[in-house]
């Protein structure tokens, strides 16, 4: 049981992963921005990862059904979650470095993205 368990969590992942390359590759070949990406790259993250979750289930030997309802009741969160982190990453720092390969980003990498408030000092300066 252990193994099959192992074997779903990593096709999960696997399968999360694929969703997300997938949409990343059809939304810049379409154009969309960052924001806009994401219901895609959520829908492809479930579509791939339950897919490839349910694979190791019916290999055992579990009926479609059954197996559909083990890894939507099991998988749900932990894909949400990736989901989640992956999307924070990607709208906190990927997208406000959008100048283009050409030119480097300010602050070594990390630009802070414009539609947030710029930070304060915490003391003054004198």
């Amino acid at each position: 049981m252990e193994g099959m368990a192992a074997s779903a969590t990593l096709h999960c992942l696997t399968g999360c992963a694929t969703g997300e390359i997938v949409a990343l590759v059809v939304a810049t070949a379409v154009g969309l921005g960052a924001l806009a990406s994401i219901p895609l790259a959520l829908a492809l993250a479930f579509v791939f990862g339950f897919a490839l979750s349910s694979l190791p289930l019916l290999r055992s030997g579990l009926a479609v059904g059954v197996a559909l309802k083990t890894v939507v009741l099991a998988d749900t969160i932990s894909i949400l979650t990736m989901e989640v982190v992956d999307n924070a990453v990607v709208l906190l720092i990927l997208a406000p470095c959008t100048r283009g390969w050409s030119t480097p980003p300010s602050g070594g990498g990390w630009a802070w993205p414009s539609w947030l408030p710029t930070p304060r000092p915490t003391r003054s300066t004198g």
